[in-house]
């Protein structure tokens, strides 16, 4: 009696319009009775594509042609050829094999059964084996579009971004939206809150209980202001809530950014003034430098030991709280931050979405390199301008809770980290000296911003 292997799949998302796997094996039993064959062996795929999308393998299907070779069974049954295999390679090795080893195939579907030592039953199998790859080559160009639609209609893809949950059709399954999750939200907004604040990435991710990788990933994301970032560099509106304030978002990012030109590693910084503060001889920046067990600051090139470097801090606390404390020092350094600063950060964005989109021309094959290097040359230029002038029409980050004045600054100062305080440092100061007057040397603070005339660098 002829011996029978019998061939059951069924993708995960056939939606109903393909018969099950007992289905199909229950139909091929009926098959092998009516032939007189024995089934000898069954290889089911359950919830597994066969195309060349696929991501995971086929145990059962490897396993059957494993096995051909040793003529283990005389004949195959399958419900149809694309339940074998819709890539087209496999399909057409899986021919080879089962006619160089004499073994018939019997598909359902066809009412027939093929011996691929007859060159017409070989090119009939072959023929839907192309018919089935282009199927699935139409299929996922579908899905594609579908994909590319949903992208820029804001629509919820399939991957959730943190502090959401799906929000799924009770009739269908299918995915309607997405929702705040409450407590992965905070999260989110905790982290934000604290980046805002000018803590360190490394404090804030361990204050979320994240690790800083995640951290900087959750803070470039715009998926919490409800927007999506597309291939082309252009950005969408989302079909759900925002977790925080386009406003927050921006100054985040700008914090980062700024961070990243000045090759800043957040956290990395021990110590409030060095490399913040130069010598007033040489113009080398301030080192620390342990004698004696007591830190202190030095002149890369010698020119000035300053200790202890406690005291030098101090006097610099002293002098930026003076500072704040000043009425109109804060107003006067972001006097413009109004409409004219957004005027200038809508320019940035403006020349940046040129700039991405270009970019994304070329990754599509839609603008030549040179074509590409001509816009580079031409927005580069004005992209850092406007960058520049929108840095010194706002207000920093770092200086927007001071502006407040809903607590007394030096309260303020004593939560910050080390990082905002020399981020403060950054923003309210244009130079920061030691002068090599004696052994110990001399500090001070020598011009503020907004700098008075004449004292300008």
């Amino acid at each position: 009696m002829t011996s029978a292997a019998l061939v059951a799949r069924v993708s995960s998302d056939q939606g109903g319009r393909s018969p099950s796997v007992s289905e199909q094996i229950e139909a091929g039993r009926k098959s092998a009775i009516q032939l007189g064959w024995d089934v000898t062996g069954i290889f089911e795929d359950e919830d597994l594509s066969a195309s060349r999308f696929a991501v995971a393998d086929r145990p059962a299907w490897r396993k059957l042609q494993k096995l051909l070779p040793d003529r283990t069974f005389d004949a195959v049954i399958l419900w149809s050829p694309s339940r074998g295999s819709r890539e087209l390679e496999d399909w057409a090795a899986f021919l080879s094999r089962c006619r160089a080893y004499s073994v018939l195939i019997y598909v359902i579907t066809h009412k027939r059964v093929y011996d691929l030592s007859v060159s017409r039953d070989w090119k009939v199998l072959a023929d839907d084996g192309v018919t089935s790859a282009y199927e699935s080559e139409m299929k996922s160009d579908d899905v594609r579009r579908g994909i590319e639609g949903a992208k820029a209609a804001g629509k919820p893809l399939a991957s959730v971004p943190f502090g959401y949950v799906k929000v799924r059709d009770p009739g269908n399954g299918k995915l309607t939206g997405l929702e705040i999750d409450p407590e992965k939200s905070a999260k989110v907004r905790h982290l934000f809150a604290a980046l805002d604040d000018g803590e360190s990435v490394t404090d804030a991710a361990k204050q979320t209980g994240i690790s800083r990788q995640q951290a900087l990933h959750l803070a470039r994301n715009p998926a919490f202001i409800a927007q999506r970032k597309l291939d082309d560099g252009s950005y969408v509106q989302c079909q759900w809530e925002a977790i925080i304030t386009q406003d927050q978002y921006r100054r985040v990012n700008e914090i980062l950014a700024e961070h990243a030109n000045a090759g800043i590693k957040a956290g990395r910084s021990r110590s409030l003034l060095a490399y913040l503060a130069y010598c007033g001889k040489c113009r080398a920046p301030m080192t620390t430098e342990t004698r004696k067990d007591i830190a202190g600051y030095r002149c890369q090139r010698g020119c000035v030991f300053y200790t202890p470097a406690l005291q030098a801090d101090q006097l610099a606390e002293q002098a930026v709280l003076y500072w704040l404390k000043q009425k109109g020092n804060i107003e006067r350094y972001g006097a413009a931050d109004g409409a004219e600063a957004e005027l200038a950060r809508d320019e940035v964005t403006r020349l940046s979405v040129r700039l991405d989109e270009a970019r994304g021309s070329y990754a599509s094959g839609r603008l030549p390199l040179a074509a590409l290097e001509g816009i580079e040359r031409d927005l580069g230029p004005a992209l850092k301008e406007a960058r520049e002038l929108a840095r010194k029409l706002t207000i920093p980050p770092v200086l927007q809770r001071f502006k407040r004045r809903s607590r007394a600054a030096s309260a303020i100062w004593n939560e910050m980290s080390l990082v905002a305080k020399r981020d403060l440092l950054r923003a309210c100061t244009v130079a920061i000296r030691f002068w090599p007057v004696s052994y110990e040397g001399r500090f001070e603070i020598i011009t503020w911003r907004p700098a008075p005339k004449g004292e300008e660098e």
